[in-house]
């Protein structure tokens, strides 16, 4: 069975890679964007975990909303007592989140070193992700501790992003509108993903999955194990795989 993991994946023609968590550290910053945000309005700041959590059931429950991050803000108002409209919270958000996703986000350790070496091996790279545009431009353009390592705008042959997609993850929609770009079947792709619902998207669209640990979705890694080729420890033996 693992050699024919190997096969597939040195065999595939593209690579598409998910974002959050999966090429960069940036869940704990939104976590610590939220507490800053909660400590601005209320001058309690609240433990960085349960904020996590809190809003990956919020978005959740908001999936269907033109921008479910104005739901999930009111939601905040709500459950720390700001007497404010969800959308002056999230207009709130997104100036804090401007300055910390510039300059706190690094890429995980290993991101640089497999983007270049599966563009070595000769593969097509791509990004779905189903966060901003305005944040991948900021990845792309403005951080720097990205840009030292890796220009995403000169690696990445087609870059989506949630403003091209009407549905997040797990919906497959991100994943099967990079095939379309790309000129692809699902077969002749894998997909690199960290969360259970970024599995569950790419799974949908028929592109099978090399999983990587990321501690926030440590609860989820029975159903992650189940549904991926493989889960690899690091960005580094993903590299290994597709390398040998």
């Amino acid at each position: 069975m693992f050699s024919e993991t190997l096969n597939l994946l040195r065999q595939s023609k593209a690579v598409i890679f998910d974002l959050d968590g999966t090429l960069i550290n940036s869940l704990d910053v939104w976590s610590r964007v939220d507490a800053t945000l909660i400590g601005s309005l209320t001058g309690r700041v609240p433990p960085s975990h349960e904020l996590h959590a809190f809003q990956q059931q919020s978005i959740a429950r908001h999936k269907s909303l033109p921008n479910p991050y104005t739901g999930y803000c009111a939601d905040l108002g709500l459950a720390f007592g700001i007497d404010l409209p969800g959308e002056m919270i999230h207009r709130k958000r997104y100036e804090i989140s401007r300055q910390l996703l510039t300059s706190e986000v690094r890429l995980r350790d290993g991101a640089a070193e497999l983007l270049h070496g599966l563009k070595a091996l000769g593969k097509r790279i791509a990004l779905a992700t189903t966060t901003r545009r305005a944040n991948v431009d900021i990845y792309s353009d403005k951080n720097m501790n990205i840009r030292a390592q890796v220009l995403f705008r000169d690696v990445f042959e087609s870059m989506l992003a949630m403003e091209d997609v009407e549905r997040k993850k797990p919906d497959p929609e991100v994943y099967e509108k990079t095939l379309q770009v790309l000129g692809l079947n699902a077969d002749e792709c894998v997909v690199i993903e960290d969360s259970l619902e970024g599995v569950r998207a790419a799974r949908a669209a028929g592109i099978p999955v090399v999983a990587v640990v990321e501690k926030w979705s440590a609860s989820d890694s029975e159903q992650i194990g189940q549904l991926a080729l493989t889960v690899c420890p690091d960005l580094h033996a993903v590299l290994q795989l597709f390398a040998g």
